[in-house]
């Protein structure tokens, strides 16, 4: 997994990694910053590094929840979003131990030592 985490990386030239996850600004935000019980409304698409997609709210719906809530997204997630600013838009990859781990998701579709990519929007921040 660490092999291909890096070269998939590497690809990228402004990446920065955050407390063991990489994010990639697309489009820098304005305004307020992701905080403890903030209300945040994102759009994501989720893939694999091979760019297969599991997961896209872009054609369905956004997807809200109370930063700082347990449970509600996966650890790397938490960490890639916190500080970001409303409208930022960022690809960011996570490895497995801060995705599903070793044991991948309950539901089957992420296996095991899998590391993941989201294409995320902040739509807003409240």
């Amino acid at each position: 997994e660490q092999i291909i985490l890096k070269k998939y990386v590497n690809l990228f030239k402004n990446i920065k990694k955050r407390n063991g996850v990489y994010v990639n600004t697309i489009q820098k935000g304005q305004g307020i910053s992701v905080e403890t019980g903030k209300t945040l409304i994102l759009k994501y698409k989720a893939s694999f590094i091979d760019g297969i997609e599991f997961d896209n709210t872009y054609y369905q719906h956004f997807f809200e929840y109370t930063y700082g809530t347990p449970n509600q997204v996966i650890e790397g997630l938490d960490i890639a979003l916190l500080g970001m600013k409303n409208k930022e838009k960022s690809k960011i990859i996570i490895p497995s131990q801060l995705a599903f781990g070793d044991k991948g998701s309950s539901t089957g579709i992420v296996p095991p030592f899998t590391p993941l990519v989201y294409e995320l929007e902040i739509i807003d921040i409240k």
